[in-house]
């Protein structure tokens, strides 16, 4: 990278609502792109959120097999990772 650039990478975070020993139990997401995530359906296998408020941006997630694919209102994906 040259001098003055960066490089933001995106990612999803587990969000610490209800304590430490719910963490893993608990569907609160916040994304580094929309803030925190809202679940927008209750499926087992694939588990879709949007932003809780939303920017006009309409960004939608879907969480299967343990990976994060990020959709933007033309249909375009990115993957993005955990952290």
């Amino acid at each position: 990278m040259g001098y003055g650039w960066t490089i933001t990478i995106p990612y999803i975070q587990r969000l610490n609502k209800t304590g430490s020993q719910n963490l893993y139990n608990q569907l609160y997401f916040n994304s580094s792109i929309d803030g925190e995530l809202a679940t927008t359906s209750s499926a087992t296998t694939t588990m879709t959120f949007g932003a809780k408020l939303e920017d006009g941006s309409f960004n939608s997630y879907s969480f299967t097999n343990n990976v994060w694919t990020m959709y933007d209102k033309q249909g375009d994906s990115i993957y993005i990772r955990c952290k």
